[in-house]
């Protein structure tokens, strides 16, 4: 990443107040019509693995997942509703392409999961810009690009963050 491209992800990925929040209210679970997991991909096993637990916890999932380099994705991955986006997305300046911000802009969800312990910039500009009422993060840096954040750490497994974002969410509903 070049200096010019993490100025304007700094610069784009402001703090929001209070009053900029997308909603005030935390969705019940059980009422969320789609909600949606932000993933980087690591390898294509544990990836299987973890979107396994993803469908486990809300029936009407969508996947975006955030690829680095230029590995492909295999066969498994088109029938899982998961939409890659891929690190080359960016151009030089830090800007995603056309296409892509549309993809990117074109749905909204009831809820989005942030389910990296540890975001880099091109990630955490990808997790802002995804259309969703209300935001669950994981990491301490960008935790103002979310409504709410869970900092645990890295060594959870992906069951048991789902199950302790469950359980906070119907606890704070009452």
């Amino acid at each position: 990443m070049n200096f010019i491209q993490e100025r304007y992800y700094r610069r784009k990925i402001v703090p929001r107040s209070a009053n900029q929040r997308n909603t005030t209210a935390i969705p019940q679970l059980k009422e969320c019509k789609s909600v949606c997991f932000f993933y980087v991909y690591r390898q294509e096993e544990q990836a299987l693995r973890d979107i396994e637990s993803f469908k486990k916890f809300h029936k009407d999932i969508h996947v975006i997942m955030f690829v680095e380099g230029k590995p492909y994705l295999g066969p498994a991955f088109t029938k899982l509703n998961v939409s890659p986006f891929y690190e080359h997305y960016f151009n030089l300046f830090g800007r995603i392409s056309a296409d892509s911000r549309f993809n990117l802009l074109s749905q909204k969800y009831d809820l989005l999961i942030n389910t990296s312990p540890s975001l880099t910039l091109p990630e955490a500009m990808v997790h802002h810009m995804v259309q969703a009422d209300f935001k669950i993060g994981r990491d301490g840096a960008f935790e103002s690009i979310s409504d709410i954040s869970f900092l645990m750490d890295g060594e959870k497994t992906m069951d048991e963050y789902l199950q302790t974002i469950a359980r906070y969410l119907n606890s704070l509903n009452g």
